[in-house]
């Protein structure tokens, strides 16, 4: 999977050349690892039975099926 960005430049006098940013494969991207020592966190994922986003506060209360695709928040 490949992942680019597109922005645009705000208004202003256009002096600013233009920078072009490279797509880069979500697949480099390291997984990440949340132990038990880690202070305040909220996990948020697709509850797939129902469709919802849905948001816990322990990890462990994140289904199985769908660790690999969970956002973790630095409360």
């Amino acid at each position: 999977m490949w992942l680019g960005i597109v922005g645009c430049t705000a208004s202003g006098s256009g002096d600013e050349p233009e920078r072009e940013i490279e797509p880069f494969n979500i697949q480099d991207v390291q997984p990440l690892t949340i132990s038990e020592e880690v202070g305040e966190v909220a996990f948020r994922f697709l509850d797939r039975a129902s469709g919802e986003m849905k948001t816990v506060l322990k990890r462990d209360d994140v289904p199985e099926e769908v660790r690999e695709a969970v956002l973790a928040i630095d409360l």
